[in-house]
């Protein structure tokens, strides 16, 4: 069974690949606990299979109720990457990520998944203390 939510990650990755504006992003002042770049990709190299895994166990499930709203926070992945890397918008990405985690943790999930759901807390913590160079 296909599901367009799939193609959330397609999009994010059309849409996050021409135009970043990393002096943007480097003239940002970040926390003193600001991991560095490459624990980024190593995380999400391992949030990816996770959050695929979770979807798939989703999909075997007869209730919709937690599909959709997993579906709805992928879409809102998708919008937190645009939000903060091309509108430039701090505090919108911070609300998408409050609504992102409120999602998770409304519908039941394997315990392992409350990895992904930490990390969201984390990124939350990270947005809420970038500040913009004046």
């Amino acid at each position: 069974m296909f599901r367009a939510s799939w193609l959330v990650y397609l999009l994010e990755l059309m849409l996050l690949s021409p135009g970043f504006d990393r002096a943007w992003y480097d003239s940002l002042q970040k926390p003193w606990f600001q991991p560095p770049s490459y624990v980024f990709g190593v995380a999400w190299s391992l949030l990816y299979p996770l959050i695929g895994y979770q979807y798939y166990l989703l999909l075997k499930q007869p209730e919709e109720r937690s599909l959709t709203l997993f579906e709805i926070q992928l879409g809102l992945n998708l919008a937190w990457s645009y939000v903060f890397f091309r509108l430039k918008n701090i505090q919108l990405s911070a609300l998408l990520l409050v609504a992102m985690i409120l999602l998770n943790v409304s519908f039941q999930s394997e315990r392992w998944y409350k990895l992904y759901i930490a990390w969201l807390c984390f990124a939350l913590v990270l947005t809420l203390s970038v500040r913009e160079s004046v």
